[in-house]
């Protein structure tokens, strides 16, 4: 094993939709609708594949959000803040790196939320490389973004370790010929990725 490939949201960073979204809307029917729009409706999905421009998914949220347009238009503006870089993240990183191992980046992610808050992402410069999903219109756990990943920066599946919150794309990475761990949180998941790395 002499690769590690990190999912960004909620390994490498924390995406905090619950805490945000009570911070911001107090009115528990807005709350409903939000989460209906964004996820149920899969509109962020499609802003992670990079199908919308920011302004069609604006006007698109805002469209969906019926009676609700100035909390949505407030959510919209503050999206950036249910970002945040774990405390362990960076450190983790140069661990890893000082340990031999090249480090990639392979995340659904938006380039709104790249734009909206860009000190979150400052770890990846200390990353051998990367791709977010909106970059090549792809998404987790399509095998094609793998591939991408592997054909971008010549890696041998088989050296590979992917770490991910979601399990549908752990179980995508594994199809794909990757070893693949789903992450739960930074101390539980710190002592069984050493221990797997020590044995592979």
């Amino acid at each position: 094993m002499n690769t590690i490939i990190f999912d960004i949201g909620n390994v490498l960073v924390d995406f905090d939709w619950p805490s945000f979204v009570k911070r911001a809307v107090k009115d528990e029917e807005a709350i409903r609708l939000l989460n209906k729009v964004l996820w149920e409706d899969e509109l962020w999905k499609e802003l992670d594949r990079g199908a919308f421009a920011e302004e069609t998914f604006h006007r698109e949220m805002i469209n969906a959000c019926k009676g609700y347009e100035d909390i949505a238009e407030e959510v919209y503006e503050r999206l950036g803040e249910t970002l945040e870089l774990f405390p362990y993240t960076e450190d983790w990183i140069r661990e890893l790196k000082e340990r031999g191992y090249r480090v990639f980046y392979l995340s659904n992610y938006s380039h709104y939320l790249i734009r909206k808050k860009p000190e979150a992402l400052v770890f990846t410069r200390l990353m051998d490389g990367g791709i977010y999903s909106c970059d090549v219109k792809l998404l987790k756990p399509d095998l094609q973004i793998y591939d991408r990943l592997v054909k971008a920066y010549d890696l041998e599946p088989s050296e590979c370790l992917f770490l991910d919150d979601r399990f549908i794309n752990v179980a995508g990475a594994r199809e794909y010929g990757f070893h693949a761990m789903q992450f739960t949180t930074f101390e539980e998941m710190k002592p069984k990725i050493d221990a797997y790395l020590a044995e592979h």
